[in-house]
């Protein structure tokens, strides 16, 4: 935050801008699969401030706890995510991503932040998360500008 004076020398903070603040999605809680079984969920966030190409991109990552607990294991799921706009009644699917807790950071990803592309266009965005196994879904709203 950043301080500014003010006429009677007071000081007033001011907070960032709300483009740099990125907005959280309820995280979808899973059960997943793979070298063994496990639970965990599918975090997720959006950031104006990272689109891709200029498109609303909601970022994801999948957080496991698996059993076996031995090295090199893996837990996975296939996340599907659901998009309407409010503002304009359209709403629309992406295809199934796969994504494991082994999913390997590639260009244009954070870590293991994986971005997905929502072609919502401008407006208010409610997303829906679900996954191939038994889950919660997660799910958020934010405004693409």
């Amino acid at each position: 935050m950043t301080a500014v004076a003010l006429a009677a020398g007071a000081l007033a903070l001011t907070a960032p801008t709300s483009s740099a603040i990125p907005i959280g999605v309820t995280p979808a809680r899973t059960l997943c699969g793979g070298g063994g079984t496990g639970i965990g969920m599918i975090a997720a966030q959006y950031d104006p401030a990272r689109n891709s190409s200029d498109n609303p991109t909601l970022w994801i990552r999948p957080e496991f706890v698996f059993t076996p607990a031995f090295p090199g294991g893996s837990c996975h799921v296939e996340i599907t995510v659901y998009w309407r706009d409010s503002d304009t009644g359209e709403f629309g699917g992406l295809p199934p991503v796969w994504v494991s807790d082994d999913t390997p950071s590639g260009e244009n990803v954070h870590g293991h932040w994986v971005p997905l592309t929502i072609p919502s266009g401008l407006g208010r965005a409610e997303v829906l998360i679900a996954t191939n196994y038994p889950h919660m879904p997660g799910k958020g709203t934010f405004v693409v500008t």
